[in-house]
């Protein structure tokens, strides 16, 4: 019969001082490995601030605000009624920022460093109207107009039609 607090067979095993020292580095690690991942969750910042219009100083609701990091797109954020957005959170760098609303030209600022728990603030105002780069006129045929006489299968065209005398 075994009695409990033996010296020559202990109850649980792990709580013996060799097992403990053999296991200190690993056990170190694990400690290192949960205070970074509980200190990595602190290293956010955030990007906000007003975008109105350029001519009339009004605020532009429900604008676009798109982030973009070496290229790829990163969030994006609609500003509310008075113009106001925050893009909580992400990480630090450098970033461009696009502002964008239905009627007006887009607004790319570039370069937007985001440091580390902090809040960057950046502000636009776009302008009215849009610019159109090119226009081009595709070929353009008169549509097929079946009026009335869908067993022979004929088909006018709207000079046709224009022909045809008034009823009335």
């Amino acid at each position: 019969m075994k009695i409990i607090g033996d010296n020559t067979t202990p109850l649980f095993p792990m709580f013996q001082c060799d097992y403990w020292k053999q296991r200190k580095s690993f056990h170190f690690l694990i400690l290192v490995g949960f205070l970074f991942v509980s200190v990595s969750g602190f290293g956010q910042s955030s990007l906000s601030g007003n975008v109105t219009d350029a001519k009339t100083g009004e605020p532009i609701l429900f604008g676009d605000i798109v982030l973009y990091k070496n290229g790829n797109l990163i969030t994006g954020e609609q500003t509310d009624f008075d113009g106001n957005y925050l893009i909580s959170p992400i990480d630090t760098g450098v970033y461009e920022v696009i502002f964008k609303y239905v009627g007006y030209s887009d607004l790319k600022i570039e370069n937007v460093l985001v440091k580390a728990d902090k809040e960057t603030v950046i502000n636009g105002s776009i302008k009215a109207g849009i610019r159109l780069v090119s226009c081009s006129l595709m070929h353009y045929s008169p549509p097929v107009i079946r009026q009335d006489d869908f067993e022979k299968g004929q088909t006018f065209t709207s000079k046709d039609i224009e022909r045809m005398p008034n009823k009335n």
